[in-house]
């Protein structure tokens, strides 16, 4: 049940921050509480659970590697731990759904974005998304964060992609490997200018901003 697993998470974080490993050794048992929500990255932000999991018994350690097993991805060679939220959202995107999501910051649909965006192009081949922003502030953002995860991308020797974030004039050549951050006003200019172009993936970001006339 959803409240129970919130109400399981702030017990186990508001009982570690009040008293530590001081009274207790709460260190090991927020970790147990992590893993079984499996809710991996907030344990990497306390150094004591981070480094709990040796001094757990051996019945709890196999439990918890078998539960982030099920939740690990490999991206360029690095194994990602997904929260179940997470892990969802990919299978979904992988699986080539249409989707609606709507989720706090804190439950990282953006990096699970991203990651799926840049697994688009592992394979050498023309790609276009459109990822439509509301505001001119979030092209800079987003293509910012995209651009960061390429970059880190390029050292895994995946081929160069553009990041688009002014519409192509007329004439001039549009980039067949490319993610197109625009707002939608941007995006309607680049199509008239380009009446052939498609995307084959379409991201909306905060779709409930972007008004029908911008």
């Amino acid at each position: 049940v959803p409240a129970h697993r919130a109400s399981a998470y702030r017990c186990a974080t508001a009982v570690f921050d009040l008293y530590g490993a001081d009274v207790a050794p709460l260190d090991q048992a927020t970790r147990v509480v992590l893993a079984r929500l499996a809710n991996f990255p907030a344990m990497q932000t306390r150094a004591s659970i981070r480094d709990a999991l040796s001094a757990l018994p051996s019945s709890l350690i196999a439990e918890e590697l078998f539960v982030a097993d099920r939740r690990t991805i490999v991206r360029g060679g690095r194994a990602l731990r997904l929260t179940d939220y997470q892990f969802q959202l990919w299978r979904a995107l992988n699986a080539g759904r249409s989707l609606a999501v709507a989720a706090p910051t804190s439950a990282g649909k953006s990096f699970v974005l991203q990651t799926f965006l840049t697994s688009l192009f592992e394979a050498q081949t023309p790609r276009r998304v459109a990822y439509i922003v509301p505001t001119r502030a979030l092209i800079t953002q987003v293509s910012t964060d995209i651009r960061r995860r390429f970059d880190q991308a390029a050292a895994e020797r995946l081929e160069p992609v553009d990041v688009v974030t002014v519409p192509i004039e007329t004439g001039q050549v549009v980039p067949d490997r490319a993610v197109f951050v625009m707002t939608q006003e941007r995006l309607r200019m680049m199509l008239g200018a380009h009446p052939e172009f498609a995307a084959s993936v379409v991201i909306v970001d905060e779709a409930h901003a972007v008004e029908g006339g911008a």
